[in-house]
């Protein structure tokens, strides 16, 4: 029997270098994902840590991604990661032109925007996404990073985190 090789797809990802939810979210997923590529955006009301992406390109607050940026993030990648928007409303169009996948992880709040660029695939991180998502998608929840959050059993509980 004859075994395919599959090979590993080259990922660009656009992630946020901040602390806020979205910057939190996206470092976890970097770690998890190892992307070949990062765009850090900025929303321009925090502080960035472009430390975090080793390597990454910056795009600046306020700037567009212009067709330059985009090119540079899509050349040799198979398949672009954003998470909540691909902050450019031209950016999923033009990847389909040049056959380069589009992967979105969602948030549920976002759904209702119908001007907002159709991706090859939602990446759903809770089931509330995926009720309310259109297809193609795929669960898979928020990674954990077990190497910092180890876990331990605990018969008393006095602080609960939501995130």
């Amino acid at each position: 029997m004859e075994t395919m090789h599959r090979q590993k797809p080259r990922v660009a990802f656009i992630a946020r270098a901040d602390n806020s939810g979205l910057g939190s979210c996206a470092v976890e997923f970097y770690r998890h994902l190892k992307p070949e590529r990062v765009l850090i955006v900025q929303n321009g009301v925090f502080q960035i840590f472009p430390e975090r992406y080793p390597d990454a390109r910056v795009l600046g607050a306020g700037d567009s991604m212009t067709t330059e940026v985009q090119d540079w993030l899509m050349d040799g990648i198979d398949v672009i990661v954003s998470i909540e928007t691909f902050y450019s409303g031209d950016l999923v169009a033009r990847a389909k032109k040049r056959g380069v996948k589009t992967a979105l992880i969602t948030m549920c709040e976002m759904v209702e925007i119908a001007h907002a660029p159709k991706p090859d695939l939602n990446i759903c991180p809770s089931k509330l996404d995926m009720d309310l998502m259109g297809d193609p998608k795929v669960f898979i929840p928020w990674p954990v990073a077990t190497d910092r959050l180890v876990w331990r059993q605990r018969s008393i509980v006095e602080t609960f985190v939501h995130i």
